[in-house]
């Protein structure tokens, strides 16, 4: 079996002597290392060193703590327009409170103008029924009165009628 070390200690020469023992062509075996040799150079090319991954740890580490300032900030923000938008709540339900309070009394005065007008109406009222039931009073005393008096007329007639019939 082949062993394959470090880049630097990879010696092509002894790699292709090595396949060709096993019984490779000796074209073939040019060919298996030139393409092993072309495929880790192109891997290790784009592979990054240490100091890379360190360099870029240290660059997402920072990006992670700008973020977490960020983070704190926005939250910070939300606080206060949470704190503005309680304390604006608070004014707009006391406004409220107070247009209630303001209501209320005029409700109440209303309510006792009303009970005044009418109190002023059934007094009106009143006095009218008054003044109607007396006049209706007078209008049946005389009525009665002018009944008796017919009455009477009437009575009297009768009986002088009778006694002078009665006396004839």
């Amino acid at each position: 079996m082949m062993e394959v070390g470090r880049m630097e200690n990879f010696d092509s020469h002894e790699q292709i002597k090595h396949l060709m023992k096993t019984g490779i062509k000796a074209s073939h075996a040019e060919a298996i290392v030139k393409t092993l040799l072309s495929s880790r150079n192109s891997d290790t090319a784009s592979l990054a060193t240490k100091d890379q991954l360190n360099l870029e740890g240290q660059k997402l580490n920072n990006k992670m703590d700008q973020l977490d300032i960020k983070i704190d900030q926005v939250e910070e923000r939300l606080n206060n327009k949470m704190d503005q938008l309680d304390i604006k709540i608070d004014q707009v339900e006391e406004r409220l409170n107070n247009r209630m309070d303001q209501l209320d009394i005029k409700i109440d005065q209303v309510e006792e103008r009303l009970n005044n007008r009418i109190d002023q109406v059934e007094e009106r009222l009143n006095n009218r029924m008054d003044g109607m039931e007396e006049k209706v009073l007078g209008v049946v005393k005389d009525a009665k009165f002018e009944t008796i008096k017919w009455m009477v007329a009437l009575f009297v007639t009768m009986m002088l009628g009778m006694f002078a019939i009665y006396f004839k």
